[in-house]
């Protein structure tokens, strides 16, 4: 797979965090933040942490491996019922 200067594979089909299992609420505020379109890197970890599986990822400083990481989890956190 090759990727372009965006940081997306020419060949994915990835164009929404939406589409990666986002939720509405986390991607409006990508959106506020202007990231509109996931990286590679984002488009490879993010599904598999949101299905619970563990995940390693390498990428080049810049790519969006913080938000490929934390956003699971913010999800994650969004999703659980408050614990009282």
């Amino acid at each position: 797979m090759t990727e372009n200067s965006s940081g997306v594979g020419d060949n994915m089909n990835v164009q929404t965090f939406i589409e990666l299992g986002i939720n509405g609420v986390l991607a409006q505020g990508l959106e506020k933040a202007g990231i509109r379109v996931p990286t590679k890197v984002q488009a490879e970890v993010i599904p598999e942490a949101l299905a619970g599986r563990d995940v390693v990822g390498q990428s080049a400083t810049g790519t969006g491996k913080t938000l490929a990481f934390l956003l699971p989890m913010f999800q994650n956190h969004l999703e659980e019922p408050l614990l009282h």
